[in-house]
């Protein structure tokens, strides 16, 4: 999903965040799922959708704080 954001198709990139958003939660990885909610802001932020990025910032920053990941 990365490469996509950073190739300027993000609603490619998206996709496939939202796949490793659902495989994290399904496997309970909170670190993943913080990851993943992370990447898909930054890309909804890329298509200037700020709303919407910062809801999964949000979301991002509370799992960090969750589990304690001073870097998330």
């Amino acid at each position: 999903g990365n490469a996509y954001n950073s190739l300027g198709q993000y609603q490619r990139a998206i996709e496939f965040l939202q796949q490793s958003l659902e495989i994290s939660r399904e496997i309970g990885d909170r670190n993943g799922e913080g990851t993943s909610l992370n990447n898909l802001g930054n890309a909804y932020n890329s298509l200037g959708q700020y709303q919407r990025a910062i809801e999964f910032l949000q979301q991002s920053l509370e799992i960090s704080r969750e589990i304690g990941d001073r870097n998330g």
